[in-house]
């Protein structure tokens, strides 16, 4: 357990040093990042999954560490999702397989907005953090409404060919 929990954290480092380099630009990169973010968010659901089991053996407040990663995680990761949706490529506003992209992340962001606050609460995190996770917030509800957006001038779903 303590070996995933050092992967994570050097994981969700990787992730912040990308979120603090610049804009993704083209789709590819988008996914790849994209991937990469679910992959930690597999390793914090397979931590999350095991502590009840090993509870006892791990450091006290270890369950609120992994509630702090997956918040930094999500920090990092909704900070470059709002840059690349503030200034999309056209392959992903005009391709046909656009709008099945566009409403996934829009449902999986809506999905983040409405548990963020209780991340919060159970993470303990003090008002100094919570401030500077608000900004966070305020990315992902902005994210929410640049994919409505894009998902109003984007090619719909083929429903018959």
């Amino acid at each position: 357990m303590i070996g995933m929990a050092r992967t994570l954290a050097d994981d969700i480092a990787d992730l912040q040093r990308q979120s603090s380099r610049g804009v993704i630009k083209t789709f590819l990169h988008y996914k790849k990042v994209r991937e990469n973010y679910l992959g930690i968010q597999s390793l914090i659901f397979t931590v999350e999954d095991r502590y009840p089991r090993v509870e006892q053996s791990l450091p006290t407040g270890f369950n609120q560490w992994v509630i702090r990663a997956k918040l930094k995680a999500l920090s990092a990761f909704t900070h470059m999702s709002h840059m690349f949706f503030s200034n999309p490529p056209l392959t992903l506003t005009h391709s046909l397989g656009a709008w099945d992209i566009l409403s996934d992340e829009m449902t999986a962001f809506g999905a983040v907005n409405g548990y963020f606050d209780m991340m919060i609460f159970e993470a303990g995190i003090d008002d100094k953090t919570a401030d500077a996770l608000e900004a966070t917030r305020i990315e992902i509800e902005e994210i929410v409404t640049m994919l409505e957006n894009l998902l109003k001038s984007s090619p719909k779903r083929l429903e018959e060919f």
